[in-house]
């Protein structure tokens, strides 16, 4: 290993310390973007030297920092609650008839009780013989003629 790739190691290991409380699968990419990003920085010298790898580390940041941002990405702000759209009458549908919708089911029901009684006793009168009459019918008029006045 040489000095550079050891400049590298060390740094890269001074992040890893420092982003320890950070759940291994971020630490892990974290750790891999730092390394590309490095590999990349480092492909572009010419020649690589160890004053251009400590400028690539220096410009990359102090490690500390680098956990702390990592940190801050991993606990985003909670988002707002997404209101629900409010129906009209949703939150008496919900709560079910007040008042006025119980007294108009109570006067409903009342007045188709009324009718189906009113229905079966009617029947019942049919059934029983009542109501019209059929046959013959007499019709009687007065036998007299009215009188008149003398004179």
């Amino acid at each position: 290993m040489t000095m550079n790739d050891e400049l590298v190691a060390e740094y890269l290991a001074a992040v890893d310390r420092a982003a320890a409380d950070i759940p291994p699968s971020r630490r892990q990419d974290l750790l891999a973007d730092l390394r590309e990003h490095i590999a990349a920085a480092r492909a572009e010298l010419d020649p690589e030297t160890e004053a251009g790898i400590r400028t690539i580390l220096d410009r990359l940041g102090d490690p500390a920092v680098i956990a702390t941002a990592a940190r801050l990405d991993l606990t985003p702000p909670p988002a707002p609650p997404v209101p629900q759209p409010i129906r009209p009458g949703a939150a008496a549908a919900r709560r079910g008839p007040g008042i006025v919708g119980r007294i108009l089911i109570a006067v409903v029901a009342a007045f188709v009780l009324f009718f189906v009684v009113c229905a079966v006793g009617l029947l019942a009168y049919r059934t029983a013989g009542g109501g019209p009459r059929t046959g013959p019918v007499t019709v009687v008029t007065d036998a007299h003629p009215p009188s008149r006045p003398p004179g």
